[in-house]
């Protein structure tokens, strides 16, 4: 089975009702990586998509009730090797109709 290393990384926006827009500080990111398998090469941008919705929530582009919202602000993927080693990073699968779930 193929398997990509996706790190993702990401932070959260606040609304500021000055801006009128939500506003985030790229210098409190976080950087998460995860293990795709059923995918060969890199992810489509529905993968991606499906992917986001799976890992921050069906809505997560609208924002969370608290008023904050995930913002991505950069996805690297890269072909994991035969023989490496994966046991410490989150594993999820992603089916041929782009269903995103944990892998058990």
């Amino acid at each position: 089975m193929d398997r990509v290393i996706l790190t993702i990384d990401d932070t959260l926006a606040f609304w500021d009702d000055t801006v009128e827009d939500f506003v985030f500080d790229p210098t409190h990111a976080q950087r998460r990586s995860l293990v795709a398998q059923g995918v060969s090469g890199a992810l489509t941008p529905g993968q991606l998509d499906a992917l986001f919705r799976y890992w921050y929530g069906e809505f997560w582009q609208l924002g969370n009730d608290d008023g904050s919202k995930y913002v991505v602000l950069g996805v690297t993927q890269r072909p994991a090797a035969a023989d490496e080693a994966l046991d410490g990073l989150p594993h999820i699968i992603i089916d041929a109709a782009g269903a995103v779930r944990a892998a058990s």
